[in-house]
C-alpha cells in the first residue's frame, strides 16, 4: 500500500492545511491581505493557468510601460549604487545648501538609505534567479512507462499528483500576494506623478519627489520580479502536473490488480495492526499507571486550584500532561487500528471493483460510504488542528508562568511543558499522517467506483430500482384478518397521525387547565387533574380516529393484548402503579398543590402533582421527585392539610441561682413581641426541669407556615433571647460536673497497707 495521499485541491480539509501552512508562514501575508483574502486555490490546473495568465496580463502593460526607460541591469544598478554613495556621504551638506528643513534634511538622508537597500537587495534577486525554463522536458512525463503497470503504479502517480496540486495552491496564493504587492506600488507611483504633497499639505521639494518616485520604481521592479517568478514556478508545477496526468491516463487500460498483490497488502496491514494492538495495549497500561499518579499529587495538593504554582501543584500540572498525552496517544492508536482495518476492507473491496466482481447497487453504495467517510476524517482533521493549537496556546502560557519560578515547581513545569510538546509533536502531528494518507485511499476508492458507473444510466436504474423497491415495501403486508389487511404504509400513517395525537391532545388539555384556572384561580390540584384525564380522553379518541383513517379495525390488535398484558405484568407494573397512585392522590386529595408536607425526612412545598410522580420544592430550592406510589405507602405529614398553624418548641437553658421567675417573663416577652408568632393560640413557656448542669425552659409558640418559616422565626427569638440575657446578666452555663475531695481519716494510710 503507498504511504498516503495529500488532500484534494480545494476541499475543505485541503484548505485547512492552507490556512495552517500560511499561519507557519506569515512573511507570505504582508501588504497582499486584501488583495488575496477573496482568492480561493484552484480546483483544476487549467482553471489555475487560466488565472495565473489573466492575473499577470493585467498588469504587465502597465508595468513595462511604467520600467521600459529605467536601467535596470546590475550594471547600471552598480552605478546607481555608488552614486548613491556619494549622495549619502554628502547629504548633510547638500540638503543644508538646498536650504531643506530639518525635517526634510532627516527625509532625505531616509529616501537615500532606503533607496541603496533596495537597489542591493533588487540587484541580489536578479543574480540568483534560475535561468527561465523553456519546456517540460526532464519531467516525468518523458519517461519511459512500463508496459505493464499494476495499481500501485497507479496510486503512486495519483498520490505525486495531489501533492503537486497541493504546491500549485500555495504557490497561487504566494503569487496573488505578491500581484497585490505591485498593485500597491503602481498606486504609490501615480499618486507620486499626481504632485501628491507632504502629509501636512505642504509641497515637496523636486528632489525629494525625484527620490520618492525612483523608491517607489524599485519597488514595483522588485514586485515585478518576484510575479514572474512565481509564475514560472506556478507553470512548471502545472505542466508537471498535467505529464503526470498524461502519464496516468496511457497506463490506465493496462493497469493489472493480481490476486498476489491484494494479498501482500492485507498481510502488511495485518502486521501493522498487530504491533499497533501491543502499543496501544502497551499505552494503556502506562495510561493506568499515571491516572493513580494524577490522583495522588492532586491529594497532596492543598487546594483544588493550580495557581499560584507551588511545587505540589506543578507537580499536579505535570502528571495531568503526562496523562493527557498518553490519552491522547491511545485514542490516536485507536483510531489507527480502526484506519487500518478500514483500510484491508477498502482493498479487498478495490479488489472485486476491479475484476468487476460486485453489481452497480454495490458501487453506488460505496460510492455514499465513501464520501461520508471522507466527510468524517476532513472533520476529524480540522478538530485534531483546534487541538493543537489550544495545545499550543498553553504551552505558550505555561512557558511564562515558567519565567517567575524556581527550584523543584520550575522543574515541574519544565516536564509539564515538554509533555505538552512531546502531545502536539508525538501524537496530534501523527495524525496529519494518518488522516490524509486514509482520505488518499478513500478518495482513490470512490475515483475508481465512479468511472465504473454510467452516472445516468445508473441513475436511471437506481430510481427506478428504487421506487419499485419503495413501493413493494410500503405496500407489505404485516399482518391480515377477515376483511382487512395491515400494511407498511398504513401502519406509517397510523403512526404519524398517533403522534401527531399526542400534540393535540396536549393542547386541548392546556387549554382545558386554563379555562378553570381562569374560572377557579385556587383550583390549582383540579385544575391539573381535569388537564390529565382531558388529555388521555383526548389521545384515546384521536388515536382511535388513526384507526378509522388507515382503515385497521381494532381486532387488527387482538394478538397483541396478550403481549401487552405480559408488559404490564412484569416490565411496565411499576410505571402503572404510579400512575394509578397519581389519580388516587388527585381525588383523595391527602394534601394538593401548595402545601407544605413531609415524607421520609423531607419537607418542602407541593410543586405538582403529576401522574406518575410529584414534585416537591425543598427549603433549600432543590426539587424532590417523589413516585406516587411511595406516598401512599409511607406516612406523610401535612403540616397545612386542616391548619396552617404549626406549633413550635424552643429550648432554653440557664445557670443555677437564676431567678426562675424573671426567666419566665423574659421569655414570653420575647414571643410577644416577634411579630410572627401567633397571638392566638396563646404562647406560653414552661419551666421544664431542673437539669444536671442547668435549669431547663420550654418555649411554646404557634407559627403561620404561609406566611413565615419556623426556623427563622425560632433563629430570631434566640437573637432576642441571647441579647436580653446579657441586659440581665442571666447566665446560659456550659455543661458542668463539680467533684468534692474529702480528706482522708488519720491513720487510714496505715491501716490500709497490705501485706505483700
Amino acid at each position: 500500500m503507498t504511504s498516503g495521499r495529500a488532500l484534494r485541491v480545494g476541499s475543505p480539509a485541503g484548505r485547512l492545511l492552507l490556512a495552517v501552512l500560511l499561519a507557519l508562514t506569515p512573511l507570505l501575508r504582508p501588504m497582499a491581505a486584501g488583495a488575496a483574502e477573496d482568492w480561493t486555490p484552484p480546483t483544476d490546473v487549467v482553471q489555475a493557468q487560466d488565472e495565473i495568465s489573466r492575473d499577470i496580463a493585467q498588469r504587465q502593460a502597465a508595468v513595462e510601460a511604467e520600467l521600459g526607460d529605467g536601467k535596470l541591469t546590475s550594471i547600471d544598478i552598480a552605478a546607481r549604487m555608488r552614486q548613491l554613495d556619494r549622495l549619502i556621504a554628502t547629504a548633510s551638506e547638500d540638503a543644508a545648501g538646498w536650504g531643506f528643513s530639518a525635517e526634510q534634511r532627516e527625509q532625505y538622508a531616509r529616501l537615500l538609505s532606503d533607496l541603496s537597500l533596495d537597489w542591493s537587495a533588487y540587484n541580489s534577486m536578479l543574480q540568483s534567479q534560475p535561468p527561465r525554463a523553456t519546456d517540460a522536458s526532464g519531467l516525468p512525463a518523458s519517461q519511459d512507462l512500463p508496459a505493464v503497470a499494476d495499481i500501485d503504479f497507479s496510486d503512486d502517480l495519483l498520490m505525486r499528483i495531489q501533492k503537486a496540486a497541493n504546491e500549485l495552491d500555495v504557490q497561487m496564493f504566494y503569487l496573488q500576494s505578491k500581484l497585490g504587492v505591485l498593485k500597491l506600488s503602481q498606486s504609490d507611483i501615480e499618486s507620486l506623478k499626481g504632485g501628491a504633497g507632504a502629509d501636512d499639505g505642504s509641497p515637496t521639494p523636486p528632489k525629494l519627489q525625484e527620490l520618492k518616485l525612483e523608491l517607489a520604481r524599485v519597488r514595483m521592479a522588485a514586485s515585478w520580479a518576484q510575479v514572474l517568478a512565481a509564475k514560472r514556478s506556478c507553470d512548471a508545477n502545472v505542466a508537471l502536473i498535467r505529464s503526470m496526468r498524461a502519464q496516468l491516463a496511457s497506463v490506465k487500460g493496462r493497469l493489472t490488480f493480481p490476486e498476489a498483490l491484494l494479498n501482500a497488502r492485507v498481510a502488511s496491514l495485518d502486521r501493522e495492526i498487530d504491533e499497533t494492538a501491543v502499543q496501544l495495549e502497551n499505552g494503556r497500561a502506562m495510561l493506568l499507571s499515571a491516572a493513580s499518579d494524577l490522583t495522588k499529587a492532586y491529594a497532596a495538593m492543598k487546594s483544588a486550584d493550580v495557581f499560584p504554582l507551588t511545587a505540589a501543584s506543578s507537580r499536579y500540572l505535570e502528571r495531568k500532561t503526562n496523562t493527557n498525552k498518553l490519552e491522547y496517544s491511545a485514542t490516536f492508536l485507536e483510531d489507527k487500528v480502526r484506519c487500518l482495518r478500514e483500510a484491508q476492507d477498502l482493498w479487498r473491496k478495490r479488489y472485486k471493483l476491479f475484476h468487476d466482481q460486485v453489481s452497480g447497487q454495490d458501487i453506488w453504495q460505496y460510492r455514499s460510504d465513501a464520501r461520508s467517510r471522507m466527510a468524517e476524517l476532513e472533520r476529524q482533521l480540522e478538530a485534531i488542528q483546534l487541538m493543537k493549537s489550544e495545545l499550543q496556546r498553553s504551552i505558550a502560557t505555561m512557558t511564562e508562568q515558567a519565567e517567575g519560578t524556581d527550584g523543584r515547581t520550575r522543574q515541574n513545569l519544565g516536564q509539564a511543558l515538554q509533555n505538552a510538546k512531546d502531545t502536539v509533536a508525538n501524537v496530534l502531528n501523527l495524525y496529519s499522517s494518518l488522516i490524509p494518507n486514509q482520505i488518499f485511499l478513500l478518495q482513490t476508492f470512490y475515483d475508481e467506483a465512479s468511472e465504473k458507473l454510467n452516472a445516468v444510466r445508473i441513475a436511471e436504474k437506481v430510481g427506478s430500482f428504487g421506487k419499485a423497491t419503495v413501493m413493494d415495501f410500503l405496500n407489505t403486508k404485516l399482518w391480515e384478518g377477515e376483511g382487512y389487511a395491515v400494511t407498511v404504509i398504513k401502519l406509517v400513517t397510523a403512526l404519524l397521525v398517533f403522534i401527531s395525537s399526542f400534540f393535540l391532545s396536549s393542547w386541548g388539555s392546556r387549554w382545558i387547565q386554563r379555562w378553570i384556572l381562569y374560572g377557579l384561580p385556587s383550583q390549582t390540584t383540579a385544575a391539573g387533574a381535569a388537564q390529565r384525564i382531558v388529555f388521555y380522553v383526548l389521545w384515546f379518541a384521536f388515536v382511535l380516529i388513526a384507526l378509522q383513517i388507515v382503515n385497521i379495525p381494532l381486532t387488527a390488535f387482538a394478538f397483541l393484548g396478550g403481549a401487552i398484558a405480559v408488559a404490564i405484568g412484569f416490565g411496565a407494573q411499576n410505571l402503572f402503579n404510579n400512575l394509578i397512585s397519581g389519580f388516587i392522590l388527585i381525588f383523595s386529595r391527602p394534601f394538593k398543590v401548595g402545601d407544605i408536607i413531609e415524607v421520609d425526612g423531607t419537607n418542602g412545598i407541593v410543586e405538582d402533582i403529576g401522574s406518575r410522580s410529584t414534585c416537591i420544592r425543598t427549603w433549600e430550592s432543590f426539587d424532590v421527585i417523589v413516585p406516587n406510589r411511595y406516598l401512599l405507602e409511607n406516612r406523610v405529614t401535612n403540616w397545612t392539610g386542616s391548619d396552617v398553624k404549626k406549633r413550635e418548641v424552643l429550648k432554653v437553658q440557664v445557670a443555677y441561682g437564676t431567678d426562675t421567675r424573671r426567666v419566665e417573663e423574659l421569655l414570653t416577652k420575647v414571643i410577644r413581641d416577634h411579630s410572627k408568632a401567633l397571638k392566638d393560640p396563646s404562647p406560653f413557656v414552661l419551666f421544664r426541669n431542673f437539669g444536671e448542669s442547668s435549669l431547663e425552659f420550654e418555649m411554646y409558640y404557634w407559627v403561620d407556615l404561609t406566611a413565615a418559616s419556623t426556623m427563622k422565626v425560632a433563629s430570631d427569638m434566640r437573637h432576642h433571647i441571647a441579647s436580653l440575657f446579657r441586659q440581665e446578666g442571666i447566665e446560659i452555663p456550659f455543661p458542668r460536673t463539680d467533684v468534692y475531695l474529702v480528706p482522708p481519716i488519720e491513720g487510714s494510710e496505715a491501716q490500709g497497707t497490705l501485706d505483700p
